[in-house]
């Protein structure tokens, strides 16, 4: 999620001075729009919203935002999140160690990383539905941020991975690729997953859904 608000993004210039506790590159794009990124573990977020010490603060999603209680003070609740799309494990493995274990060891590794990854996303899936009910049932304004807000955030976003990819060639290795890939993906995704959730979404509210 994009994050909890103590007041309303309804345009760039709500952007303009605003302490907000996002880390990493994150920090950077809402910096470059004109915020004030404040780097706050997770112990200090409530506090420092609750004081109005920071005005917003971005962290998980609803199963574990609901937790930490930023809805009591935090209204509104933006989307969609633009700094980390999901949080994926991953495992950093040396390659000669790697070679040199049995081919056995190895595919048992590899289904278990599978599995982890699954298992995350399945869980994920189902708490943050319930929690998100439970939110805007208690209360809690969803808000979604402004199209000309994303486009700046974007804007500001490819400037820094361009910045990035001058100063590493690895990076602008990589970025390069996953950027062709992700290109021809939300094309795919725009014409089969997009075009089939909003479907689902128009039909189940005009029917019934069986067993129901």
């Amino acid at each position: 999620m994009g994050g909890w608000f103590r007041r309303e993004i309804r345009s760039v210039a709500d952007v303009n001075g605003l302490k907000i506790r996002v880390t990493g590159l994150a920090a950077t794009v809402w910096d470059a729009a004109g915020a004030v990124p404040q780097m706050l573990p997770a112990a200090d977020i409530f506090p420092a919203l609750e004081r109005g010490t920071i005005e917003a603060a971005e962290w998980v999603g609803p199963h574990d935002d609901e937790r930490l209680g930023f809805h009591r003070v935090a209204r509104f609740y933006y989307y969609p999140g633009f700094a980390e799309g999901s949080g994926p494990p991953g495992f950093l493995i040396n390659t000669r160690a790697w070679d040199a274990l049995p081919g056995e060891y190895r595919s048992i590794f590899t289904t278990a990383a599978h599995e982890a990854m699954t298992t995350m996303l399945a869980r994920y899936d189902t708490r943050n539905e319930l929690a998100l009910r439970r939110l805007i049932a208690g209360g809690t304004q969803l808000r979604r941020f402004p199209l000309p807000v994303f486009e700046t955030f974007w804007g500001h976003t490819q400037a820094m991975y361009a910045e990035m990819g001058r100063a590493n060639a690895d990076f602008k290795r990589f970025y390069d690729h996953y950027a062709s890939f992700q290109r021809r993906a939300v094309a795919w995704s725009r014409i089969q997953e997009n075009s089939f959730d909003d479907m689902i979404a128009h039909v189940m509210r005009r029917r019934p859904v069986a067993g129901t």
